[in-house]
């Protein structure tokens, strides 16, 4: 296997995405890799279910939005890693794996929560899906990750 250079991260607003960040950045610092933090707005996919119109301006303000958190996770971690920032609209799975595919990723770093029973049954996790799809390797950060809580 050759050297990982590229390391895709995927973020959401949960707390869980500051432990992917830091392990992302972590992994990177110890290969010498880029990193591209990688936000998804599902937002088509949910004003459609919820069939409401798409308003342009809120649209803009929540990708500004977006974009200054990811600014902000990578100046909290990114310790001189060169690092893109990739905002998309879109399905999920799709979006990470057409910004992988794009962007030439060699590793995929996500995080999971924690689901039990009934939970689990009906919510697959949107990180093991796209696992199964991936043809890039994925390294997958639990919620309750005490190595990274401890960094």
């Amino acid at each position: 296997m050759e050297s990982i250079k590229k390391i895709l991260i995927m973020v959401d607003e949960t707390p869980l995405s500051q432990n992917v960040v830091k392990c992302g950045y972590t992994l990177a610092k110890q290969l010498t890799a880029e990193v591209a933090l990688l936000h998804v707005e599902n937002s088509k996919e949910y004003h459609m279910d919820m069939l409401t119109e798409v308003n342009p301006a809120e649209s803009d303000k929540t990708f500004m939005q977006n974009m200054h958190y990811l600014e902000n996770l990578s100046m909290k971690f990114s310790d001189g890693v060169q690092t893109k920032i990739f905002v998309m609209d879109g399905r999920i799975k799709e979006s990470v794996l057409s910004a992988a595919r794009e962007w030439n990723a060699q590793l995929i770093v996500a995080g999971t929560h924690e689901r039990k029973g009934l939970g689990r049954l009906f919510k697959e996790s949107v990180s093991e899906d796209i696992l199964h799809s991936s043809p890039v390797p994925m390294l997958i950060v639990p919620e309750k990750n005490k190595t990274m809580q401890n960094m």
